[in-house]
């Protein structure tokens, strides 16, 4: 088991504050193997100042039979939308690019209305639902390499840290109420598992890409996660499935992402969903197959992906 004790860094530093925590590795055989398809990873550290347009759209799926599926707009403006992910009462939250800093906004569809949740003096991005809590965690960047976990609760009351110490924290999934997994920028970019209370990580792999997810009635485990990585020989992405508690040498692949995709979302069904291109596509077990092109439906190509809790709407990440 390879672990890591960061230094740690302020808890509420000021803009400006040197960056602490950040430990040199050297590559692994597996990130200079794949090199080629690790350098998309060099993209995935969130700098919106330079951020492309992108919309957010959701689908309503009991319309996706007939390949002319309802679309709603959540987002429709030149402006870096993204992120997006439900709340528990079928709420979006997303992150949203102001021409000061990003701040988390909410999308209510039974209002039709989206409305600032949260801004902060700094950067906030990657909203989460806390598993068993009326709240969301976001990653809160205070520049120089400094990005935080913290806890906002969604009734107002005051934003508390989750991690202060494992900097530069890029993206992040809930195992269950007190386990993380994170994607920890830097020279590899590294796949780390996080105890809440504890200062230190256990490194897991390197090179992962950005979409980290718990396996909805996995196979794998009720606790099992998701992520993407270099895949052996290939320009291309793979899915692979880990079970906290086991060796971290013990990884499963799941199936190879199609094209030079990254993203992906899980059903609650299980089956797993990402984008080609303008291409919306599906993998139940066997092969990808497509649902419905977007650019019939006059919308841009595919990112980022979210479903919501009950299965009726996925929100899709577009560019303008």
């Amino acid at each position: 088991m390879k672990t890591r004790t960061s230094v740690s860094a302020p808890q509420s530093p000021t803009a400006g504050t040197a960056a602490q925590g950040s430990r040199p590795r050297t590559p692994t055989a597996f990130a200079v193997t794949f090199a080629t398809a690790a350098t998309v990873l060099a993209s995935l550290s969130p700098s919106f100042s330079q951020a492309p347009a992108t919309d957010i759209v959701t689908l309503d799926i009991q319309t996706l039979h007939d390949r002319n599926p309802i679309v709603q707009r959540v987002t429709d403006r030149e402006a870096y939308d993204n992120q997006p992910q439900f709340l528990p009462d079928g709420r979006l939250v997303f992150t949203a690019a102001s021409e000061t800093t990003t701040k988390i906004h909410v999308f209510d569809f039974e209002q039709a209305q989206e409305k600032v949740l949260f801004s902060l003096a700094e950067d906030l991005y990657s909203a989460t639902p806390v598993p068993g809590e009326n709240a969301v965690s976001v990653i809160r960047d205070y520049g120089n390499q400094v990005q935080q976990l913290w806890k906002l609760p969604l009734d107002g009351t005051a934003p508390t840290p989750l991690q202060t110490a494992i900097n530069p924290i890029g993206y992040h999934a809930w195992i269950d109420q007190r386990r993380l997994i994170l994607f920890v920028l830097g020279e590899p970019q590294t796949l780390e598992l996080m105890t809440l209370g504890s200062e230190r990580a256990q490194f897991l792999h390197d090179a992962p890409g950005r979409a980290l997810a718990q396996i909805p009635g996995s196979r794998w485990g009720t606790t099992a996660m998701s992520f993407s990585r270099p895949a052996p020989g290939a320009d291309k992405f793979e899915l692979v499935a880990y079970q906290p508690g086991e060796a971290a040498s013990q990884f499963s692949t799941i199936v190879e992402l199609p094209s030079a995709s990254q993203d992906y979302a899980w059903a609650p069904d299980g089956s797993v969903w990402t984008g080609r291109g303008t291409e919306l596509l599906r993998f139940e077990g066997e092969e990808w197959e497509v649902v419905v092109d977007f650019e019939a439906l006059g919308l841009g190509s595919i990112s980022r992906l979210a479903w919501s809790g009950n299965g009726e709407r996925l929100a899709v990440v577009i560019d303008r």
